[in-house]
């Protein structure tokens, strides 16, 4: 089955995209102790009408109790769209898209998971999917042809390395589904900075 998202995305990816662009944009990074929780639901609402609108149920699971890192919160935002993005992107109707975010298991940091029950990756293509314009088999079966450059998550390793954090891929994803589907992590270690959320 053809994604019924595919063509949505790429009217939204119709401005050119340039990786200097976009690693000059986060240069200089403000590094401040934040909780990831409050960046998470807002950039999750941003593509809820389009995952709606493509079949895809979106959930979110966030634990608002996750402790805070040090990070740019306007580059954490956009790295997080870029991953949501992706998902709806490759997902074919019917699917389901999850996002979570929750305390590293040692409660030493935070990770931020989008899941998905797209195409997935092939084992072959494991370790090139962070090289810059590298494109696999998923983009040729969604027939991306509106600015596909092979860039989203070379850009989104870039920037959370910058950041002090790491991201991963798996594929399968875990969370059932006849495709084998995505999941890609970003981890991030606390803030050592130890003050109520509240305060």
């Amino acid at each position: 089955m053809k994604p019924f998202f595919c063509s949505r995305v790429g009217r939204l990816r119709e401005k050119p995209v340039s990786f200097s662009l976009w690693i000059d944009l986060f240069s200089e990074l403000e590094m401040r102790r934040c909780w990831l929780s409050e960046l998470v639901l807002p950039a999750v609402n941003t593509w809820r009408a389009l995952s709606a609108e493509a079949s895809l149920r979106l959930i979110p699971l966030v634990d608002e109790d996750a402790p805070p890192c040090l990070v740019d919160a306007r580059a954490v935002v956009e790295v997080m769209n870029n991953l949501v993005e992706n998902a709806i992107a490759y997902t074919p109707s019917p699917g389901t898209i999850e996002v979570s975010l929750a305390p590293t298991v040692d409660e030493q940091g935070v990770v931020f998971r989008v899941r998905d029950t797209g195409y997935g990756v092939s084992k072959d293509e494991m370790d090139s999917v962070f090289d810059r314009g590298f494109r696999g088999s998923a983009a040729e079966k969604c027939e991306l042809e509106m600015g596909g450059k092979g860039l989203g998550l070379h850009i989104a390793k870039e920037i959370v390395e910058r950041m002090n954090g790491k991201i991963f891929l798996e594929s399968p994803s875990g969370i059932g589904g006849v495709l084998p589907g995505t999941s890609t992590s970003i981890v991030f270690d606390r803030s050592v900075v130890a003050l109520s959320k509240h305060a």
